[in-house]
């Protein structure tokens, strides 16, 4: 796995078969580090001509709505046409608050979902 170390939080990358994995940690969460993280995410997507993306959080709190709709607006341009989004949180209240910006993204036409589990995500994401 390769990991780059950020100051504000760590992304770690993975090739996985049929998919690209990425795990997103930080102890806090604002508008300008969503937009950072999901900027290398997507140019990571755009060089491996990737389709399928699966994010693992592991983040204490989410976006207001407002930032959440902010964030999927200004990063609709940069999202590769057809590509796949698995979210994985494991923490119920953060779901919950995510389910607005997946709301968003989908209106974007982008095929997104968010899982507790990284195994139900990975089903989900390599169906056909």
């Amino acid at each position: 796995m390769m990991s780059a170390p950020y100051q504000a939080f760590e992304l770690a990358f993975e090739e996985r078969d049929g998919y690209l994995y990425a795990r997103i940690t930080s102890k806090a969460i604002t508008l300008e580090r969503s937009e950072e993280y999901l900027s290398e995410v997507m140019r990571r997507c755009r060089e491996l001509d990737c389709t399928r993306l699966m994010i693992e959080r592991h983040i204490p709190q989410t976006l207001s709505n407002v930032e959440a709709y902010r964030l999927v607006t200004a990063l609709t341009d940069i999202i590769p046409e057809g590509l796949r989004v698995a979210m994985v949180d494991a923490n119920s209240n953060n779901r919950k608050r995510l389910e607005f910006g997946t709301r968003a993204a989908r209106s974007q036409q982008v095929d997104a979902e968010i899982f507790s589990t990284v195994e139900n995500a990975e089903k989900w994401l390599l169906r056909e």
